[in-house]
């Protein structure tokens, strides 16, 4: 999860709003909103700029997934994807 120190610079919204926080990109996605992404594979996060493409294992600070393929730290057995937490 990401951290923060001052909650001044967010606002909790109604998810019903907002659908895209109920939602898993695929790696070469378009970002709908500049935010935090976190990869539901490994759990690593990054900030995008809106419009911009989700990158894959290996690329712009996201690790390459250091198991057999398959295999994933939450539970997942599914290809690297990408959910919108901030």
């Amino acid at each position: 999860m990401p951290y923060y120190k001052d909650n001044t610079y967010f606002t909790q919204i109604n998810p019903l709003s907002h659908p895209d926080f109920d939602v898993d990109f695929p790696v070469g996605k378009k970002t709908p909103v500049a935010s935090i992404y976190r990869c539901m594979t490994c759990g690593h996060e990054i900030g995008v700029a809106k419009d911009h493409v989700l990158p894959p294992e290996g690329k712009e600070g996201h690790p390459t997934h250091p198991y057999y393929p398959g295999q994933t730290l939450l539970g997942s057995t599914a290809p690297t994807q990408w959910r919108l937490v901030a």
